[in-house]
This record gives C-alpha cells, structure tokens and sequence, in this order.
C-alpha cells in the first residue's frame, strides 16, 4: 500500500541503524532510506528494605531484594550488598557501595552491639543502578550467671574444699570470650571494711575455695559482659563443725578407713600376744635363788672318797700312780682369768646399795651387782670357810714301803 508500519525493539542501548526499500508488483524497488535509531538503556530499580531492623548480637538476619528491569537485562542483573558504611573496600571513595555480599538474599550477624547501616545495590549490564538502605539495631544479649559444682555442697564438713565453677554461664559466643567472673563469699571479707558482703573475693571462671570454716556461708557469682551487662546468681552452702578427733579418727585421716582397720585388727593382735607370754611367764617354775653360785649338789661328803696310796705289793720298785683328786672348793674359787688392760674411765659415784662391800679383786668373774647385792654374803661365807677348814693329813708311806720291800729282796739275793 501507500504506507508502512511495523514495531521493532532493541535489547541493547545505543544507537541502530534502519533501512527501508520499497518495491512494486514488478519487484522493481525504490532508492535505500536509512535511519538512526538511539536506544536509551532503562535502569533498573529496587524496593525498599523497610524500617530499622533490630537483631541481637550472633543472631542472623535475612534480606531479600526485589528488583525490577527491562526482559533483557533482568537476568543480567548484579546486586551487591555493603554491611559496614564505615569501610570503603573497593577503594572507590564511597563506603555504601562496597560489595561485601551479592545476591538477591543476604544473611549476616554481628557479634558486637550497634547500628549497622546496611545498602543493597542493583546493577545492569549498561552501569545503571539503583539502591536502597536500612538501619540495623544490633541488640547487646545480657549474660545469664550459672554456677554449678562438682561436690554437694549440702554435705561439707569443716576444713573441706569446695570447687565451684560458672562456666555454664550462658551468653553470645562471642562475648563469653570475654566475660568478667568476679565471686564474693560472707566468710570473706577481701577489702577489710568490716563488711563481708559485695567484696571481690575472688576473680575468674571457677574458684577452689580451701579450708572452709564452719557455718552457712552464701556464694555470689556475678558475670559481666564486654557492653558492661551483669548477671548475679547466688548459692548456700552449709559447713558441718568437726568433731572432735580421738585417736582412731586422727589415723584414720591420715591413713584413710582401710589402713585404719589394718593398725586396729595389728593392735588386737600384739595385745593378745603380749597378754599369752605374760601369763605363760607367770606360769612358769621360778628359778632357785642361789643358782648363780653354782653350787655342786651331790649329797656325798667331799671327805668320802678314800685315799690311797701305793704298796710294796704293786710290784719290785714300780710304783702306782698317785690318783688325782678333785679339789672339792674349786666351784668356790673358780680359775681367775687375766684381767684385760683398759684405761681407766671416771666413773659416778656409786649410789647407796645393799650388801657386803665388795672384795678387793672386785666382783667374781660373771657376776653383776645385782647378784652381789643378793648372794654376796653367802659368797664370802663359803670363801672364808674355805680358807680357814683344816685339810686332812695324807701321810705318804710309798717310800718307806718300797724301801722295806726293797731291802727283803737283797736279803733273798745273799742266801
């Protein structure tokens, strides 16, 4: 027809070139027009992320950008998101259009409390963008103080130790990394102002309390986070007086019950044994007092035994061996034995005893003072009956009988 008319697009910005050329039913065609057309890129836009956020502290919060462009550019489109408008990391000179994360969703958490100015960025293929941005309340999470411990505390004795412990208090992972543990105790008194309670007594995660007096003492924990938050928990404890030890309960804190059982059952047995020989003892005979002096105890005189002496009958001139008798006071006079030299040592001056003094060659050989004491009169009594008793006259006739045998032999010979 006389006219023309179609719709055309381009998916690119810029300028496109167009022709048209016309021809008849004779195919023949008409001189080339051309013309130039400017494609303008569209930006692309974003919502908006809303009012200021509040989060705590290591919680995650998610945002979802809703974009919007032209069919050619949408599924080119890059968003960025920048967390920390204080920081310029791509070095741009602008600090809200750093690409910390891409993506149509973002998920972030902060460990520390504060506002976060949060901005998410669209970008086409053409450089256009568009942006929006949210406040981020970041919320500081308060500690929670636990104290927990590995012994009952209801069943503490005094002078017991006590391990208590609060790291089962509870906090953001982040913080508990830096929690301030500070114990006080109302047996304490740690700043000497009289007052036992609110005092510092002891600072860290667990505490070994040593030594505990007698009472009902109560224990306070409180935990303090790096924004200057505070938890206070308490617990009772209550410390039995000890009894006062005897011997049995001295051994047995030192040796425990079972070497205490031990020394007990010993004990039983020495005790019986040392009764048994004391009554064994007892039962025995008694020893003759005058044992020591070694007395003979035959009952036959020591003048019985005859004496004899050698005859001319025994034969020409040979004589018989006199026999030799015993000396019946030699258990009275025993064999004196050398005396050892040995320099003489100043000896104390002897206490009063009983008994007769002692003779000049001192006490007889194996006996003590004791026996002296007892025996030494008998002692004397027998060495001076000894000294003084008359021996009996032995009259030696072997000669004069050997002469008269002697002189019949030669009167036997002249005949």
């Amino acid at each position: 027809g006389p006219s023309s008319q179609t719709a055309i697009s381009w998916p690119n910005a810029g300028l496109h070139t167009l022709t048209v050329v016309a021809y008849d039913n004779d195919n023949e065609k008409s001189e080339i027009r051309t013309g130039v057309v400017n494609i303008s890129n569209l930006a692309p836009s974003i919502e908006p992320l809303g009012s200021t956020q509040p989060i705590f502290e290591d919680n995650n919060l998610t945002f979802t950008a809703q974009v919007t462009d032209t069919a050619s550019d949408i599924d080119t489109l890059e968003v960025c998101w920048d967390l920390d408008s204080l920081a310029d990391s791509n070095g741009d000179g602008l600090t809200d259009n750093d690409c910390d994360l891409s993506g149509l969703e973002m998920t972030a958490s902060w460990p520390t409390s504060g506002i976060r100015w949060i901005t998410a960025t669209v970008t086409d293929d053409d450089g256009a963008s568009d942006s929006t941005s949210i406040n981020v309340s970041v919320i500081n999470s308060a500690p929670r103080a636990k104290i927990t411990n590995s012994t009952d505390v209801m069943s503490l004795k005094e002078g017991d130790n006590v391990t208590l412990s609060g790291l089962t208090t509870t906090d953001t992972a982040f913080d508990k990394l830096t929690l301030l543990y500070t114990w006080d105790s109302d047996h304490l008194d740690s700043d000497l102002d009289g007052n036992n309670f609110g005092d510092v007594d002891y600072t860290g995660a667990e505490w070994l309390i040593d030594d505990l007096p007698a009472g009902t003492w109560t224990i306070t924990l409180t935990v303090t986070d790096d924004d200057g938050e505070m938890s206070t928990t308490s617990i009772d404890i209550k410390v039995k007086a000890k009894p006062a030890e005897g011997i049995l309960e001295s051994v047995s804190d030192a040796v425990g019950g079972i070497g205490t059982l031990v020394i007990g059952v010993l004990g039983v047995v020495v005790v019986g044994l040392a009764a048994f020989l004391l009554l064994t003892r007892n039962s025995g005979s008694k020893p003759d007092k005058y044992s020591d002096f070694d007395l003979p105890t035959s009952t036959v005189s020591q003048f019985s035994d005859p004496i004899t002496t050698p005859t001319a009958d025994s034969g020409f001139g040979l004589y018989q061996a006199e026999s030799i008798q015993p000396d019946p006071y030699a258990a009275y006079n025993p064999t004196p034995q050398p005396e050892q030299t040995s320099i003489p040592v100043a000896q104390p001056a002897p206490s009063q005893t009983l008994g007769p003094p002692l003779p000049a060659t001192g006490l007889p050989e194996g006996w003590t003072m004791e026996q002296w004491q007892y025996y030494g009169e008998q002692y004397l009594a027998t060495q001076t009956s000894s000294q003084v008793q008359p021996q009996p006259t032995i009259t030696d006739t072997t000669t004069q009988s050997a002469t008269s045998s002697q002189d019949n032999v030669w009167d036997d010979l002249d005949l």
